[in-house]
């Protein structure tokens, strides 16, 4: 445009202002906007709806035809002393609905803010030409107080008269001395249109040659800058210049190759790969639902087929009852399972659970044992010497044989010193005061006192003693012998044939008895063996025996006279 500050009608405002002369309507103009045009000028345009950078919007306080030009419309907007810290370099008028319909390039002018030290109120004054002043009209609104107009043009007055203005600095706006020097170093005048006309003329005729130019960067793609010219059409360079020559042989072998739109029939489509898990490619179709192919693509059937079943199964936080659970394997000590508790102290299971409670009870047992190192004294030490009669002791005893038949007792032949034949007896020696021997009768000095438990063995004998009786033979000897350790009844197995050895082995009308012999298997000793146990053996494994026995678990029990033990 000609003239450097203007106003022009936008596009709306003027197909606006067109339609209400034809309607034969009005058009409300109601508020003016200032803005900073984004801090420069700018020029601006009809297809504008806002200002480039708005600052403040506010009621338009006049609008007035030009009294020297019918078809220009002045609107005058006051900015109130409260406003500003901006430039204004652009100005708007709005109508009643918000739509902009004038905008002006104004002169730049500070509006300052009363915390900045200067308070001020500025009248923006924007002419319109219209064709037809009629069409438009102002909306004030009543209630908002803005600064008359002959205000407005006595401050100006008083403005344009006044000589306190500041001069113009580096650093801010005022006024300013001129100066047509072209060699002046003043920072405090402003050149003139003649010497800048000047210095330009000498900047023109001022030349040098290339040599004489230092400092010029090279082309980049991030500057500019002198390159070098390439007519390669392979290159790869980055700070090189194509030539014409170049680019004309790309262009023609562009032009001599296929259009950007153009296709290919498979069949002469080469090279195309597989679709892996790992690369993109062409696949094969698949509508299985238990394929383990990873090469292969599902088919929508196959994955709605997967579908209705993961739809129709339980979902995944589904519950059972213990009852239909199956196949949980049981705990063991090589495996994970199911196990019962178990809250006894003395087991041996290696397939239950011990329970807190059993665990607390050992705990609370071994709080209160000895240490690990504890020490004893020689009187609280016990089982270094064997049990009187016990497993491992000694004895001196009678050995009476015996060979006990349907018909009768009679006497056992072949006896040979040290032998303790099947169907013989032995029995604790007994020692009397007065000497016995040969002696006719059958008191005790020839009975036992005790008759042993256990399974015994001989060491060493003594001579016979023969008696000879009219209804049976004894033949007895003094007999060193040990009972043979066994130690558990753990040990014992095959065991039959139970039978009483009563009190009275002649008088069999006193059924009362105290031992019990019977066959088993030791393991470690031998098989078929005749043990005896007795309810006083010092032994603990031989008590349980004869209380197993003598209830009825290793047969019924048959009556005997005497015990019976193993040859020694």
């Amino acid at each position: 445009m000609d003239n450097e500050f203007y106003t022009l009608l936008t596009d709306r405002g003027m197909a606006k202002i067109a339609s209400a002369l034809a309607d034969k309507k009005q058009i409300h103009l109601q508020k003016m906007a200032v803005g900073d045009g984004g801090g420069q000028y700018y020029e601006p345009t009809a297809s504008q709806t806002n200002l480039r950078h708005e600052v403040w919007r506010g009621e338009m306080n006049t609008l007035t035809v030009a009294p020297n030009n019918p078809n220009w419309l002045i609107a005058e907007l006051v900015l109130p002393e409260e406003i500003g810290g901006w430039y204004v370099r652009e100005v708007g008028v709005f109508d009643d609905e918000g739509e902009l319909i004038a905008i002006g390039k104004f002169p730049e002018s500070y509006k300052p803010l009363l915390p900045g030290g200067c308070g001020k109120q500025v009248c923006i004054r924007l002419i319109m030409e219209v064709s037809n002043t009629t069409a438009v009209t102002l909306t004030v609104d009543p209630s908002i107080v803005l600064a008359t107009r002959d205000y407005v043009d006595v401050r100006l007055d008083e403005h344009e008269h006044s000589t306190n203005h500041p001069d113009a600095t580096l650093t801010q706006k005022g006024f300013t001395q001129l100066s047509n020097a072209t060699d002046s170093d003043d920072e405090t005048k402003a050149a003139t249109p003649k010497a800048v006309k000047a210095a330009m003329a000498e900047a023109r005729n001022h030349t040098h040659t290339w040599n004489q130019i230092t400092g010029v960067p090279d082309g980049t793609l991030t500057q500019k800058g002198i390159v070098k010219l390439n007519s390669a059409t392979d290159s790869t360079s980055t700070t090189e210049a194509a030539t014409p020559s170049a680019v004309k042989a790309a262009m023609d072998k562009a032009n001599a190759a296929a259009p950007a739109n153009h296709t290919h029939v498979w069949n002469q489509v080469t090279g195309v790969p597989d679709g892996t898990l790992a690369q993109k490619g062409i696949v094969k179709l698949n509508n299985a639902t238990d394929s383990t192919s990873t090469t292969e693509a599902a088919t929508p059937s196959a994955v709605k087929a997967a579908m209705d079943k993961a739809s129709a199964a339980a979902p995944a936080n589904h519950t059972h009852a213990w009852g239909q659970i199956t196949d949980v394997p049981d705990g063991t000590l090589t495996q994970k399972g199911i196990v019962k508790l178990n809250s006894a102290t003395d087991s041996t299971s290696t397939t239950e659970a011990a329970t807190p409670s059993a665990v607390k009870a050992a705990m609370d047992k071994a709080s209160v044992a000895a240490p690990a190192n504890h020490t004893h004294t020689a009187d609280q030490i016990s089982g270094i010497f064997p049990k009187i009669n016990g497993d491992g002791a000694y004895n001196i005893v009678i050995v009476t044989f015996k060979d006990i038949v349907e018909s009768g007792i009679k006497k056992k032949q072949g006896i040979y010193l040290g032998e303790i034949l099947t169907g013989s007896a032995i029995h604790s020696c007994f020692f009397s005061p007065k000497d016995t021997v040969g002696y006719e009768s059958y008191d005790s000095t020839y009975y036992p006192t005790e008759s042993l438990c256990g399974l015994w063995r001989a060491c060493s004998s003594a001579n016979v003693v023969r008696r000879v009786s009219p209804i049976y033979m004894l033949e007895n000897a003094a007999i060193l012998a040990q009972r043979i350790p066994i130690g558990s009844i753990s040990r014992f197995s095959n065991i039959n044939t139970p039978y009483a050895i009563y009190t009275n082995e002649l008088d069999r009308t006193d059924e009362t008895y105290h031992s019990i012999n019977f066959t088993c298997d030791i393991d470690g000793i031998g098989t078929n063996i005749l043990f005896t146990a007795s309810e006083n053996d010092p032994e603990e494994y031989g008590r349980n025996l004869f209380q197993n026995a003598k209830s009825g678990m290793y047969g019924e029990i048959r009556p005997q006279i005497t015990p019976v033990i193993i040859k020694g």
